[in-house]
């Protein structure tokens, strides 16, 4: 009696033209609202901590906006 081997699932890391253009525009979005938050830092040096913090918090939500819209970027 023979036993089939378990199929092995394969991770596809092609990438269509769609997933170019999500990671171009959520790139370019992640830019902007990190450079824009930034340069709050010119402000003062108290202003800048509260900046860095504000950049972390506000380029993770189109981070995370990528990670559900591409799949192939997941891990």
């Amino acid at each position: 009696m023979t036993t089939a081997a378990p199929a092995e699932r394969r991770l596809d890391l092609r990438m269509s033209p769609k997933d170019l253009i999500n990671i171009g525009v959520f790139g370019a979005l992640y830019l902007v609202i990190v450079y824009a938050l930034s340069m709050l830092g010119f402000i003062n040096p108290p202003v800048m901590l509260v900046a860095l913090a504000a950049s972390i918090v506000a380029g993770g939500i189109p981070f995370t906006l990528f990670l559900t819209r591409v799949p192939t970027a997941l891990w």
